[in-house]
């Protein structure tokens, strides 16, 4: 038999899975989305709507399937909430400024600000770019390997990396890109401040990534088995405490700029999980960023390259640790690797 809240005057938090009882206190001819809304604030409008759709939600009794039905003064409301497996596949649409820089009915690129998960996880459930993708897009955007809870998604940036990041519309889309991804035939150049100077000014670090065995939540340089990555550095200018470096990455694994620069000794600015703070060094994020990205249209196979500039955190943090090194610089495309297939486009 199912449990039954009977909410007075406040309410309690959203108990997904049980069943729920209220009163709309306002006026007649209320919308009954909007009724409920307002008698649970708790719960969005959007979300009302889809319990409405789905047959979960009663008026004085009878069932209604319609979110602009009116209410009276004084009816009773009633809504059987979904189980937690179920509801966790609803991506609530998020309202939030998108810095696009291109889009049209197949995918869409933009510039992810730093300090923005890319999908849900733990710690944030409806405020992701997953969840202002779907609120952009408007229209169903395809599921992701993960589920629901990646729809679009075909690559990922960590929470506090800024920069080019690129989404599916499509099904069709999202199969394509991946298969670039994942063949590793895209082209991927970021930017980081990192600590000291480092010798040689220009190199490749070939080393396996894996699960660090003492802490589940990093990753490591393996010292067997591990999954192949392979990054390649640059120093641009160095200002004594920290370097400009510019890097671009054969593969893609997880946390691997920050992992393998870590593990020649001049980790990522500001990264509080591989680099120890220096003191007086302060920085709000990782100073890492995803500068330019080469890929092949989904359809048509027109090589694109997109840029995104960093942004003012990034800017800021170079010009007090490497004074003299002209912003500028950073606004156009990095040149495609010497040999590639992107240099002979």
């Amino acid at each position: 038999m199912e449990s039954i809240l009977l909410i007075p005057e406040s309410n309690p938090p959203l108990a997904v899975g049980e069943s729920w009882e209220g009163r709309w206190e306002g006026a007649d001819g209320e919308r009954l989305d909007k009724a409920l809304a307002e008698t649970r604030p708790d719960v969005s409008r959007t979300r009302w709507r889809r319990y409405i759709d789905e047959g979960r939600v009663s008026v004085n009794g009878t069932t209604v399937r319609k979110p602009r039905e009116e209410v009276k003064g004084g009816g009773a409301l009633a809504c059987r909430f979904p189980p937690p497996e179920a509801d966790r596949e609803f991506l609530e649409p998020l309202e939030m400024p998108l810095e696009v820089l291109y889009e049209d009915g197949e995918m869409l690129v933009v510039n992810k600000p730093a300090g923005l998960v890319v999908h849900p996880a733990a710690g944030h459930a409806q405020d992701t770019l997953v969840n202002a993708l779907v609120f952009h897009c408007r229209e169903e955007l395809p599921e992701g390997r993960g589920g629901a809870e990646r729809k679009g998604i075909v690559h990922r940036l960590d929470k506090d990396t800024s920069g080019v990041l690129v989404a599916a519309k499509t099904e069709a889309a999202q199969t394509a890109l991946g298969v670039q991804f994942s063949e590793h035939t895209t082209e991927k150049h970021y930017v980081a401040l990192v600590k000291g100077v480092p010798r040689p000014g220009r190199g490749t670090i070939d080393r396996p990534i894996a699960r660090d065995p003492r802490n589940r939540q990093r990753m490591a340089v393996a010292v067997a088995g591990g999954r192949p990555a392979v990054t390649h550095y640059e120093t641009l200018a160095s200002g004594g405490m920290a370097s400009l470096v510019h890097l671009r990455i054969e593969t893609g694994r997880t946390h691997q700029i920050r992992v393998h620069m870590a593990s020649i000794g001049h980790g990522v600015c500001g990264d509080a999980v591989y680099s120890r703070a220096r003191q007086g060094l302060v920085f709000p994020r990782q100073m890492l960023h995803a500068h330019t990205l080469r890929l092949r249209h989904p359809s048509t196979g027109e090589a694109m390259t997109f840029v995104a500039p960093p942004p003012e955190d990034f800017t800021a943090a170079l010009e007090t640790l490497v004074p003299g090194y002209p912003a500028e610089k950073l606004r156009g495309a990095f040149p495609a690797a010497p040999g590639s297939a992107w240099a002979r486009d």
